[in-house]
């Protein structure tokens, strides 16, 4: 029985990793189609900052989807994805009026998917929320000095 339990939280939490870099990938391409596009201002207005991000979003969400299919008892992958959820926060909220509310499907999927995963290790809390309080300072740093 409890073996079954494992298994349907593992799927669920594969499921709905993939659905938010599904999310990610879509919202972020249609993003770049309009930003891209003759009414907003070609091509040139894309590069280097705002196509570096919507890249980044996209990387940032395919790791976190690693983290959690990947099992490796050598590496932390749970401590690895709250950082990474850490990052798009950051993106989420420093992008509060531009392209913010795009990225936050995309990471309260993770953040589900990063509690499910640490459901079972509630001695590790702390580190959790110093990785994804480091997340979050370290991409802000990058997106304030960019």
């Amino acid at each position: 029985m409890l073996q079954g339990v494992m298994n349907m939280r593992r799927v669920f939490e594969i499921t709905i990793s993939i659905l938010a870099v599904c999310t990610s990938c879509w919202l972020m391409f249609q993003l770049w189609s309009y930003l891209s596009s003759p009414n907003y201002g070609g091509r040139s207005s894309l590069w280097p900052a705002p196509a570096g991000y919507l890249v980044e979003v996209v990387l940032l969400s395919v790791l976190a989807l690693i983290c959690v299919v990947k099992r490796n008892s050598n590496f932390d992958n749970i401590s690895f994805l709250w950082f990474l959820i850490g990052a798009l926060l950051s993106m989420v909220i420093l992008g509060a009026f531009s392209i913010g509310p795009s990225i936050a499907p995309t990471a309260i999927g993770f953040i589900v998917v990063g509690i499910s995963m640490s459901y079972k290790r509630r001695k590790r809390v702390m580190r959790y929320i110093t990785m994804l309080l480091g997340g979050l300072i370290i991409q802000s740093l990058i997106m304030i000095v960019l």
